[in-house]
């Protein structure tokens, strides 16, 4: 603005709003948060893949849904001191390999609109002090049930080394997503992980909380599990698995494998617009005219 001496650069510096994809497929390489900007906002860097360097102040209090989905380029990402609510699912396909949440944060969510949890990550962690609902163990994020001393297991991150993980015990849930990958995509390349063991603490696993996880072969049900939500194991590579009787509900699609044990004598309920079984069932030789006769 010639008639005021005011360039687009003092313009970008005062901007407190940046809008959905803003800078969607650009050649970007390097983005300074603008010092009033509280929001890197929806898919505002989608596919920008010459993206390299992103410098955020303290005033980004929020990272939304998609937000650097597909910046492949994108390596670091240092998380702003006073950030209060992330998407996790902002990293999808990106190059970050170790985020670093600072204990400010009120609000960690894994998925939304992009349900592509990032294949680079190592590592999660809580940093700068202790947060009242959410802490990591070695990297992997849990959430506190409150009141109590138990936990739910929020985010095991998909580019860790290890063929096979065992669940703290204490532990009472695997959350949405916790082990899952992208719900758009069958063709990914496996991880390490093969195995995971649950401890007897488990009482439910939620929706899509293993799904597409093209590794996993083994897995065991704790005795103490009562649910298993939509999708919990599907795309997986299991091919057996067996279901205690404690467990009183299945949702849809919860499992693909070739054969499912089932213990109860009487059929768990069961959401029906989808069949929760892909694969022979199983059954105690008492308990055969119950199954057949559930709807």
């Amino acid at each position: 603005d010639s008639s005021t001496s005011r360039g687009l650069g003092d313009v970008y510096k005062r901007q407190e709003y940046i809008g959905r994809y803003a800078f969607e497929s650009s050649a970007i390489e390097t983005f300074t948060a603008p010092s009033k900007l509280t929001e890197i906002g929806n898919y505002m860097f989608v596919n920008c893949s010459s993206l390299k360097n992103v410098t955020l102040h303290d005033n980004i209090k929020t990272i939304t849904d998609g937000a650097f989905y597909g910046c492949s380029e994108l390596a670091e990402l240092a998380l702003p001191a006073g950030l209060e609510t992330i998407r996790i699912s902002a990293l999808g396909k990106t190059a970050v390999a170790e985020l670093r949440i600072p204990h400010t944060v009120r609000d960690i969510s894994l998925s939304g609109s992009y349900s592509y949890m990032p294949d680079s990550l190592k590592n999660i962690f809580i940093t700068g002090g202790s947060n009242d609902k959410y802490f990591d163990l070695d990297g992997v994020l849990f959430r506190k049930v409150e009141g109590t001393d138990k936990k739910e297991l929020m985010c095991y991150p998909n580019n860790r080394g290890a063929a096979e993980y065992t669940v703290p015990d204490g532990t009472i849930g695997i959350l949405e997503w916790a082990f899952g990958r992208s719900s758009g995509e069958t063709d990914y390349d496996p991880t390490p992980l093969k195995r995971v063991i649950l401890p007897e603490s488990i009482v439910h696993i939620d929706s899509y909380a293993f799904a597409f996880n093209h590794s996993l072969t083994d897995i065991n049900l704790p005795k103490n599990l009562t649910s298993i939500g939509t999708h919990a194991f599907h795309f997986d590579r299991l091919i057996t698995v067996r279901i205690p009787e404690s467990v009183t509900y299945v949702g849809d699609w919860a499992f693909g494998v070739n054969t499912i044990y089932i213990d109860a004598i009487q059929p768990p309920s069961c959401a029906y617009s989808g069949n929760p079984f892909d694969g022979t069932i199983c059954v105690k030789p008492e308990a055969v005219a119950a199954y057949k006769n559930h709807e």
